[in-house]
């Protein structure tokens, strides 16, 4: 089902849309979606408000040693100001046969010079794979952002960074808008998507 928008002007006098509000902290939320695009040498990674369809060849992060991150950037064209609330993420992570591991999601401000102001980050608790073959979750992560005006041609951007901890296997975190991968979820049964959401909170007049 499709989120109903909501328009307003921001604090800073930029029409804005939102998918909610959350009065008590005086923000509202917009939605934005991790997606991949393999184009003749590079692969692009951005940050969409749309759920597009993502490249098939290239919709999830994995690791075999140590850590491994992605980044995903939006580009705003108009003046924004996050704020002092939190932003929330959701992502789906797959431990594969007795292999270990965990999340830190960084949100950034990044200038003109190409210079990075974190905004928050968080870390998820560790995923131990039980042995029985390769385990799936949706995980919810919550960021305690500071409030940052964003300049017209300032990016914003979602640094996914993934831990294995132990094992012989892989780690990986999935990411297409439109989620056409699914999966079985650890411990609930329930069916879970490959959706990487931000749920990013924007400074609004009361």
């Amino acid at each position: 089902m499709a989120m109903q928008s909501y328009y307003r002007k921001s604090s800073d006098g930029a029409v804005a849309s939102y998918d909610w509000f959350d009065l008590a902290a005086g923000a509202g939320y917009s939605t934005f979606y991790a997606v991949a695009a393999v184009n003749d040498s590079t692969t692009d990674y951005w940050l969409t408000s749309k759920q597009i369809s993502g490249d098939q060849a290239k919709y999830d992060l994995q690791v075999s040693s140590g850590n491994t991150e992605l980044n995903f950037d939006i580009t705003f064209n108009n003046p924004i100001i996050t704020a002092a609330a939190d932003a929330y993420i959701n992502v789906a992570m797959e431990t594969e046969t007795s292999t270990n591991g965990y999340i830190i999601a960084t949100i950034f401000h990044v200038d003109s010079a190409s210079n990075e102001t974190s905004l928050g980050t968080a870390t998820t608790s560790t995923r131990s794979n039980s042995g029985g073959g390769a385990e799936y979750y949706k995980i919810a992560i919550k960021v305690p952002i500071i409030e940052k005006s964003f300049s017209i041609g300032d990016k914003l951007r979602l640094s996914m960074d993934l831990y294995k901890t132990a094992g012989a296997n892989k780690v990986k975190i999935y990411f297409d808008p439109i989620g056409r991968t699914s999966f079985t979820e650890l411990g609930t049964g329930a069916t879970i998507n490959s959706t990487l959401a931000l749920y990013l909170p924007l400074k609004i007049d009361l």
